[in-house]
């Protein structure tokens, strides 16, 4: 055993102490042989990627920490199954990780990641919700109509600083997103990213509906203010509105979701008053 994968072993025991529990408990909650957890803490036997997955998957251990012993002992982000990554049971932890989850899923900071990353679309979705979890929590329960609106008003024209996308490629790039979605997700959660798993579901209906329901919008949006109204709801300017009624740009998937909504919302409610 190498001096690198008995400091993992270590760890092992180091991170079973912070959480008080008996070796026998432990190994219990994660589903192991107590006398297999005793020859690793032991330093008698390597740690193997199986049973670092089901410690990760009981307490949600960093493995980044576990391989290098950076960063916090915590880290809920998903990890690939063995399955996922076609390797024997008995894989060491330390070697695929070097070999797999440090290339795939590595760096855990969007601010270090290459261009070029497999993965680099789903790696800033992940940074960005662990971002807006804490500045959600930041923020007034009255404020918060206007925090959500007023951020997606600065994305949207920082996006428009881009330069024009087409909707092909913007497509191309959600299906680029679920894909690592899948090839990262927990194999025991329901969804891991609710974005993406709503993207697969509405994006090709979504697309080849799009000229129908900017059709539809137009005429709900004849009546004097009905625009602005529009504008408000969706936390845009009413310029942007008017940009995609007349076609001069394409609303992103999440608009398109909401336009739609939007416009079911008005048809229920003018349902109502003749029904009156």
């Amino acid at each position: 055993m190498s001096g690198e994968e008995a400091a993992v072993c270590r760890r092992v025991l180091e991170f079973r102490k912070t959480t008080r529990l008996s070796r026998v408990v432990f190994a219990q909650a994660v589903a192991l042989d107590s006398s297999a957890l005793v020859r690793v803490e032991h330093c008698r036997a390597r740690l193997t990627y199986e049973a670092a997955f089901k410690i990760w998957k009981a307490f949600k251990i960093s493995v980044r920490w576990l391989a290098t012993g950076e960063g916090s002992q915590i880290d809920s982000r998903p990890l690939p199954t063995i399955e996922v990554l076609k390797i024997k049971r008995n894989a060491p932890f330390l070697a695929v990780f070097e070999m797999a989850i440090v290339s795939n899923f590595r760096p855990f900071d969007m601010y270090d990641v290459e261009v070029d990353h497999p993965h680099a679309r789903y790696i800033a979705w992940e940074h960005l919700t662990r971002e807006m979890k804490h500045c959600l929590a930041m923020v007034p329960n009255e404020k918060l109509k206007e925090f959500v609106g007023s951020l997606l008003n600065d994305a949207e024209k920082l996006i428009d600083a881009y330069g024009l996308q087409t909707q092909d490629l913007v497509w191309a790039r959600g299906l680029e997103i679920e894909q690592s979605a899948k090839f990262v997700g927990d194999p025991d959660s329901d969804s891991v990213l609710t974005y993406p798993t709503e993207f697969r579901k509405y994006s090709a209906s979504m697309k080849a509906a799009l000229p129908e329901l900017l059709k539809k919008v137009r005429k709900l949006t004849k009546p004097k203010g009905t625009k602005a109204r529009l504008a408000s709801d969706l936390g845009v300017p009413q310029s942007r509105v008017s940009e995609w009624l007349n076609e001069k740009h394409e609303p992103s998937g999440e608009i398109t979701l909401r336009l739609l909504y939007w416009c079911e919302e008005r048809e229920r409610q003018a349902k109502k008053i003749v029904q009156k």
